[in-house]
């Protein structure tokens, strides 16, 4: 019977330490001791020749008996072994975990983790070094049984693809496992160093963050000798790295929360602004410095105080409603400017701003206050407003002053030249009467000049008379044009009033008409030859619109917003009729003191539109919707006046038909200086109750008189011819029963209209 070797099977204190675990440990120990003796001592005496066959072959059958019980000893010993070491992994595991929870300092969390690697593979050393990415250098963590000074020189390592075990290992991200040191070339940069320190074989596994993927470190398992580790071995080791991973990790975040806190506090507790943290309720739990300063209000007073209590009036209500916004999370943020009581009683202005401060689950825990003082602020940006408004003021009036005293200086030196030419004597008489015809010209220029510019001061200064009074837009539009009429006629412009609704404003009647008159007189000084100008009034919400419409060459876009500038005749060209630039600005003003307002459009080249919005009297107001006007009724049919047309080309006669007017107060005189419109339309415009004509030579002019009597309004009104034509001659031609020569007496005028237009007790003044 062959028997086997002790060399093989003999039982080895290797297999179970001595101080390994517990009393069912320590007896398979002994077990295997006295199971060696036995063994040693029968393989002895089987080799003695003096025993005899018999006892020899007992003795090799105590022997087999002996290694079957080996063979069951070494069976527990594996299953124990197996309980043990899971119930130290365990234990491990459970003491890093507690370390961790109680946010123990990394390093002695690391350090536990490497000796329990240490304890459950005896012999070895373990090491755990820390990456930092912004270097690509591993330091220091945790070496409980490697000597100083070896940690030392590795420490700060740069990682890379030959870097050692560790270093490869952080760069590939993968394990890396060198079983000698001597002869691997990964190691040729720490060969030296390793051998030093009594090191041959070391596996290294990169730590990964279990959140991001980024490698955090190593963890590394050296021998003394060359080795190369187990499947056992190498499970056991990933376990302890992924645990690694979670205190690493777990370390970082604590941390990263730990500086966002103080962060936050610090930030909290030296802001230059009031900030306070208020729970779900909006009741304040902490206050810095700053709310304190600003509030007036120590920390006792505030705590507990809601954060609506600090805002004054309406404001409060909106405060308590956003918070509770904020805290249901329908909202995320509220930031507006409000009042607060400060504790000495003053009311000051502040910029408020509300957010929640939520936890990990997005619900809201708590509202941040911040409350910025703006009150001084405010101050200096009214004073430096007010302080820009005053420098415009004065350079607008440094500029206005300067370009009135240019305005006014070509005037002043042509009545000056002419005066001289006139002192100076010796001036035939029509020179002599140029002269003084030119002096009055620039007088009255400077009149109108001044008259504007106290209009505009006035207004500036708020102390423009303005009477607020019911007007009637129908009589001022009437009155304009007839005033305007004339100049209509010397510009070949024909006007016309479109038919509109209502027409009833509160206003002053005298400031309607001039703003008025100065928009007919632009619309018609910068016509063309054959225009139209066309006046319309209709509704435009609570105003009354007033269009002024013309067909003339338009303003250029880059010039409209400069035509309500003083002195700025915007677009004005060589050859366009005399101004100084006042008119469209006091007519603003004007506008605008009647609480009105005022604009204007225009296409290049096809005409301009300018509109005054007034506002409607409250009779118009009171009206039904729809309902209409009542018809127009033109202005000399009212009352006890009558009316007379003066058509006229030239000025033979109208001082004494002017003066005819004011001799008889019952005549309403409409002067038409050179009308080239249509005679129908005036006519019924005016309904006249005595035509005058003053004829020329030309046919048009010889066939007004029968364009008015085919007019059923005149048809069967007087008709006066003023002619420098016999009247024998023109008679008959002309159907007309009263010609005067041109120029016209007075007396001869108004006994004509004191026969044909008689009113009862009314004396003859002549």
């Amino acid at each position: 019977m062959e028997t086997r070797k002790s060399s093989q099977r003999h039982p080895r204190y290797s297999d179970i330490p001595a101080d390994g675990g517990g009393e069912h440990r320590k007896l398979l120990h002994d077990m295997g001791n006295e199971l060696g003796v036995a063994l040693g001592v029968a393989e002895l005496l089987s080799e003695s020749n003096e025993l005899p066959a018999a006892a020899r072959q007992g003795l090799h059958t105590i022997m087999e008996a002996i290694y079957r019980a080996d063979e069951l000893r070494s069976s527990v010993t594996l299953r124990n072994t197996n309980l043990v070491d899971t119930a130290n992994l365990l234990t491990c595991q459970s003491a890093v975990l507690e370390l961790i929870a109680r946010k123990a300092p990394l390093s002695a969390t690391l350090a536990r983790l490497a000796s329990g690697m240490e304890q459950h593979l005896p012999g070895t050393h373990c090491s755990i070094l820390l990456l930092n990415s912004d270097t690509c250098r591993l330091y220091h963590g945790a070496a409980p049984t490697l000597p100083d000074s070896y940690t030392s020189e590795i420490d700060g390592m740069a990682i890379g693809p030959v870097a050692g075990s560790c270093g490869t290992a952080a760069y590939a991200g993968k394990p890396v496992i060198v079983s000698d040191i001597l002869v691997d070339e990964r190691w040729n940069a720490f060969r030296d160093v390793g051998m030093r320190h009594g090191l041959r074989a070391c596996w290294s596994s990169p730590v990964i963050s279990p959140r991001s993927s980024d490698v955090l470190g190593t963890f590394a398992v050296y021998h003394s000798t060359p080795h190369s580790p187990s499947v056992e071995e190498r499970v056991v080791v990933e376990r302890f790295t992924h645990l690694a991973a979670v205190a690493i990790e777990h370390h970082r975040l604590f941390s990263e929360l730990h500086e966002s806190e103080e962060r936050f506090r610090s930030a909290f507790t030296h802001a230059a602004i009031g900030m306070a943290l208020a729970d779900r309720d909006g009741r304040l739990i902490h206050v810095n410095a700053a709310l304190c300063t600003d509030t007036g209000y120590d920390v006792d007073d505030l705590h507990s105080t809601h954060v609506s209590d600090l805002i004054s009036g309406d404001g409060a209500a909106d405060v308590r409603a956003a918070v509770r916004r904020l805290v249901v999370g329908t909202s995320s943020s509220y930031l507006k400017v409000h009042e607060y009581r400060h504790a000495d009683g003053t009311l000051r202005c502040a910029t408020v701003v509300i957010s929640p401060v939520k936890d990990s689950e997005g619900h809201t825990r708590f509202v941040c206050l911040q409350l910025r003082d703006i009150t001084d602020r405010l101050r200096i940006e009214r004073e430096m407003r007010a302080r820009e408004a005053a420098e415009r003021a004065n350079l607008v009036k440094s500029e206005f002053v300067s370009q009135l005293s240019h305005e006014m200086r070509t005037p002043i030196t042509a009545v000056l030249g002419f005066a001289e030419l006139l002192t100076h004597g010796g001036l035939p008489a029509d020179d002599a009467t140029d002269c003084a015809q030119h002096i009055v010209d620039a007088a009255e220029y400077l009149e109108r000049l001044i008259d504007d510019t106290l209009c505009m001061t006035h207004a500036d200064a708020g102390r423009l008379p303005i009477r607020s009074e019911a007007v009637d837009l129908l009589e001022v539009v009437e009155d304009s044009l007839t005033l305007t009429r004339s100049l209509a006629g010397a510009n070949d412009v024909a006007l016309r009033v479109a038919p509109g609704g209502e027409c009833l404003v509160t206003g002053d009647r005298q400031r309607s008409r001039q703003v008025l008159v100065n928009l007919l007189t632009n619309a018609i000084k910068y016509n063309r030859p054959g225009g139209l100008v066309t006046v319309r009034t209709e509704p435009a919400g609570e105003f009354v619109r007033l269009t002024v419409e013309d067909t003339g060459r338009g303003i250029a876009p880059a010039d409209l917003p400069h035509i309500f500038t003083p002195f700025q005749r915007a677009g004005v060209q060589p050859g366009d009729p005399p101004g100084h630039g006042l008119g469209l600005a006091v007519a603003k003003k004007l506008v605008t003191a009647m609480r009105g307002r005022m604009d204007a459009d225009s296409e290049l080249g096809s005409g301009s539109r300018f509109w005054v919005d007034l506002p409607r009297h409250d009779d118009a107001r009171a009206k039904a919707p729809g309902a209409g006007r009542p018809p127009r009724i033109p202005a000399q049919r009212r009352g006890d006046h009558s009316v007379v047309l003066y058509l006229h080309g030239d000025l033979h006669s109208i001082d004494a038909v002017v003066e005819a007017q004011r001799v008889r107060p019952r005549i309403r005189l409409r002067c038409v200086y050179q009308f080239y419109g249509e005679v129908e339309e005036l006519i019924g415009f005016e309904r006249p109750d005595l035509v005058v004509i003053d004829l020329d030579d030309s046919e048009w002019s010889r066939s007004l008189p029968h364009l008015v009597r085919r007019h059923p309004l005149t048809a069967d009104k007087p008709v006066v011819c003023l002619t420098d034509t016999p009247a024998a001659a023109l008679a008959d031609d002309l159907g007309a029963p009263h010609f005067l020569r041109n120029p016209v007496e007075l007396s001869e005028l108004l006994e004509i209209f004191d026969r044909e237009l008689p009113v009862a007790g009314e004396a003859n003044t002549t």
